[in-house]
């Protein structure tokens, strides 16, 4: 099939006014090039980056009571029924 050919039927097939009767000169588009770019160095290791980048400190704020577990403000009760707070161990102080 031919170049023409090829534009033709494509040209066919599209809705009007997606593709004119003129396509660009580049069509069809080019192939790859032979030598593609070189991957990246090595993969980023969140094991090697500094701690602060990616587990910040939590805030405080106004509210926050030294001693008083943030996570169940102090009652010791987790998310559901029956069990206790992740963080504290059911004490409600850290």
């Amino acid at each position: 099939m031919t170049d023409d050919q090829l534009r033709a039927l494509i040209a066919n097939r599209m809705p009007t006014g997606v593709l004119n009767s003129n396509p660009p000169n580049n069509w069809p588009l080019p192939a790859y090039p032979k030598n593609p770019p070189p991957p990246l160095a090595r993969a980023f290791d969140w094991d090697d980056a500094p701690e602060d980048k990616y587990e910040p400190e939590p805030e405080l704020d106004d509210d926050y009571e030294v001693g008083i577990c943030p996570t169940c403000n102090g009652s010791g009760e987790g998310m559901f029924d029956g069990s206790t707070c992740r963080d504290c161990g059911g004490m409600g102080e850290r």
